[in-house]
């Protein structure tokens, strides 16, 4: 296991080499969502460097910061991050993130070229707002910031949807529920296309995963959109799509790491009905996932 830090390195990551590599010359990227963090990219780092993935859990919104601030995160953390691997002697360098750490991979892919492959769980399609406490869902803030930055820049991003904590907190309490993604979809519906995610500049695979269940964003709709935009670009690589409908948008494999999350799944309806069928829907993409780094 290495450690990189942001004074030596340019980044801040952990380094979980696999023992029985499939192919040692790979190594994927790990980053996390906004509320999961760098203990998140951690967890799945050291689950799919156990199953033969070197991997790379990468702390892409802490770095040693106010992790209660999820804004102007710099995607060079990602560049030298893959260039640190390739100096490492790693030739093909891919990344996997959940939720706001896909977006961060999709962006960085689109804009680093060492990266050949990306892997997004409940992506989805536009650059994001930052967040104040994104790991407090009543007390998390959308903020009209950028959440990632490029040489300095903030990147363009979709205007905040408005949430109504009150009828949240309600829906929470009572139905037990997180209904934001029509809020999400319809904001970004009237976005400013400088907000989407340039994709097609990808240079390598995409694997989409996302779950018709996701009802706190639209990461289904999402990932049409950005299957359609690569084929509109005549995108040359590898691209898919893997819908699931037994499952939240939770589809990382924490139950093969031994992570409960019964906090976060008991506001989805699908994991208290049919919380085995969404347990067999996680080891299927985490297979599915697996079929694909080896094909790559």
């Amino acid at each position: 296991m290495n450690k990189f830090s942001i004074e030596l390195d340019g980044f801040c990551g952990t380094l979980f080499t696999a023992e029985r590599a499939f192919n040692k010359n790979k190594v994927v990227i790990f980053a996390g969502s906004a509320d999961g963090g760098y203990t998140s990219s951690k967890i799945m780092a050291e689950l799919f460097s156990k199953n033969g993935i070197n991997s790379l859990a990468l702390d892409y919104s802490g770095c040693g910061n106010n992790t209660q601030k999820f804004e102007n995160i710099p995607l060079e953390y990602a560049e030298k991050a893959a260039l640190k691997m390739r100096r490492m002697g790693f030739t093909k360098i891919g990344i996997w993130g959940f939720a706001e750490g896909a977006v961060y991979a999709l962006a960085a892919a689109s804009f680093f070229h060492d990266i050949s492959c990306v892997i997004a769980l409940a992506p989805l399609h536009h650059f994001i707002c930052g967040k104040i406490n994104p790991s407090k869902v009543l007390r998390k803030k959308l903020i009209p910031v950028s959440a990632f930055s490029l040489a300095g820049q903030p990147l363009p991003f979709f205007i905040p949807p408005k949430i109504n904590k009150f009828k949240l907190a309600v829906q929470m309490l009572f139905a037990r529920k997180i209904p934001t993604a029509d809020i999400y979809r319809e904001a970004m519906l009237s976005a400013s296309q400088a907000s989407v995610i340039p994709v097609e500049h990808i240079k390598g695979q995409v694997l989409l995963i996302s779950s018709d269940e996701d009802s706190i964003w639209p990461s289904k709709y999402s990932s049409e959109q950005i299957i359609n935009r690569l084929g509109e670009n005549h995108f040359r690589f590898k691209k898919e799509h893997l819908a699931y409908h037994f499952c939240s948008r939770y589809l990382l494999p924490f139950n093969l790491a031994g992570v409960r999350l019964k906090k976060k799944l008991k506001y989805f309806k699908i994991e208290r009905r049919n919380f085995k069928n969404c347990n067999k829907t996680r080891i299927e993409a985490f297979n599915r996932i697996l079929e694909w780094l080896k094909a790559w």
